[in-house]
């Protein structure tokens, strides 16, 4: 507890001055932050003005998630292991959970239970969780098939959990993420596919044909 306690009352506030960090991120897990020091981290930063975007749930369920959305954390990543409670929590708050099939894909785990997630009226979210440790990868294509193909999503689910809902966990929503006046003209044009199913339904081949990043082809 007393290197959290440093992290939140010292170090925190030195990052925040000089800029270094948009967000704070706990691993709320067994073995690594707890659920008090967690309350600490996010207490600090929700004192400070800055959106926390937590990791739990990865392996065992214990309290984070409820934890996560009381304190109004931005988001909650991993969700491989949830409860029915955790589950009416995020429906009941303003928390975007986020899966990261890629993860699972990797570490042989359970895949987040994204149509149970969805039915329950959550604007649920998927992201690569790309790192060398757990997800070796940033291929969005694949994290969004397999959200199809063992979360139990249907292809437009996926696709708006990886677009829309994606921009939402980053509080970007309003930037990108979608096609709309104002927002940044950054876009996919695809092969000719026979219907919006098949963007995901090929989840091995390449689908980009050209790239548009901030209003400029890049490929």
């Amino acid at each position: 507890m007393s290197y959290t306690r440093h992290m939140a009352n010292e170090v925190l506030p030195a990052v925040l001055e000089e800029g270094l960090a948009d967000h704070v991120d706990v691993f709320c897990e067994d073995g690594y932050f707890g659920l008090e020091e967690t309350r600490l981290m996010l207490s600090q930063a929700k004192l400070r003005g800055i959106p926390a975007k937590v990791h739990v749930n990865q392996f065992t369920a214990g309290g984070g998630v409820g934890l996560c959305v009381e304190m109004e954390a931005l988001s909650v990543d991993h969700l491989e292991v949830l409860e029915a409670s955790d589950v009416a929590e995020l429906a009941s708050g303003s928390t975007v959970p986020v899966a990261l099939p890629l993860c699972s894909l990797f570490l042989d785990l359970p895949f987040t239970p994204g149509r149970t997630l969805v039915d329950a009226g959550c604007a649920l979210a998927i992201a690569t969780d790309f790192n060398p440790g757990s997800a070796p990868s940033g291929n969005m294509h694949l994290a969004a098939a397999l959200g199809c193909l063992r979360m139990g999503l249907e292809p437009i689910e996926a696709l708006a959990a990886a677009t829309v809902n994606g921009a939402a966990a980053l509080n970007l929503q309003k930037e990108v993420g979608g096609l709309a006046v104002g927002q940044e003209a950054s876009l996919m044009v695809t092969r000719p596919l026979g219907s919006v199913n098949e963007a995901l339904y090929a989840f091995g081949d390449p689908i980009a044909d050209r790239v548009l990043l901030r209003g400029h082809w890049v490929a």
